[in-house]
């Protein structure tokens, strides 16, 4: 998927931008990127198994195969996922400063930015699967509004069993108050920005998945099949990708 475009910069009150960037930053945290390239990761290789019948039957072929490829694929995510952390950060920002008053942000960035709403960050994103939208992708399809969605509830479900009593009445408490209201009737939005930046590739990014998927693969196979290891890279294109049929 192309770059899409910058958000619309929105001029705001300062006092309605520095609480914004509160909960802008109280909801996306760095330090969980890693867990939720791990999710993904699991979510790509359920689909590699059960949706690629090429990746199925190397991976007969060469046991451990998909685990090889989805370990060289991590750290290229991860620096993906890093990088375009502080566009989707901009993307929330100009969207919360348009639709939250400073009430509401400040209530909502008090909560999110607490011990009990960053468990609850933690939660969602240790509960989120990705099932419907690594399914989609595995297909060369953009992730939808409804696959994101599933997704969001399956989460959601597991969230609400998981959850201490006692957070689970912070949680409840929260979301009845005015902000937390609020915050309820612009999901649907902020699922569209969400389903924006997942969708979102660079073409370098794209480059560097196939290079890393073909080396983990030669690397795999040759380490109980040299010679077609050997006649699969020598069968590569000069850029070392997989010759287009």
């Amino acid at each position: 998927m192309a770059a899409p475009p910058p958000p619309v910069v929105v001029p705001a009150p300062a006092a309605l931008k520095a609480q914004c960037e509160r909960l802008v930053l109280a909801l996306t945290p760095a330090e969980n990127i890693q867990s939720q390239v791990d999710q993904l990761m699991a979510a790509f290789v359920g689909a590699m198994q059960t949706q690629n019948q090429d990746f199925m039957g190397l991976e007969k072929r060469y046991p451990g195969l998909i685990d090889a490829v989805a370990v060289k694929m991590r750290p290229i995510l991860v620096k993906t996922a890093t990088e375009t952390l502080p566009l989707y950060r901009a993307d929330l920002l100009q969207f919360y400063q348009s639709n939250l008053s400073l009430e509401d942000a400040r209530a909502a960035a008090d909560f999110f930015g607490s011990s009990d709403g960053q468990a609850l960050i933690r939660s969602a994103t240790e509960s989120i699967d990705y099932k419907r939208s690594a399914g989609a992708l595995m297909r060369e399809e953009d992730a939808s509004a409804k696959d994101i969605e599933a997704d969001k509830r399956s989460a959601g479900l597991k969230v609400a069993q998981d959850l201490s009593p006692k957070l689970r009445i912070q949680v409840m408490t929260f979301f009845r108050t005015p902000a937390g209201q609020r915050l309820i009737a612009l999901g649907p939005a902020k699922s569209a920005i969400d389903r924006k930046w997942f969708n979102y590739s660079r073409p370098e990014d794209e480059k560097a998945v196939e290079m890393a998927t073909i080396e983990a693969m030669l690397e795999h196979i040759a380490k109980t099949d040299p010679a077609t290891a050997k006649a699969m890279r020598a069968s590569l294109v000069a850029d070392g990708t997989i010759p287009k049929s």
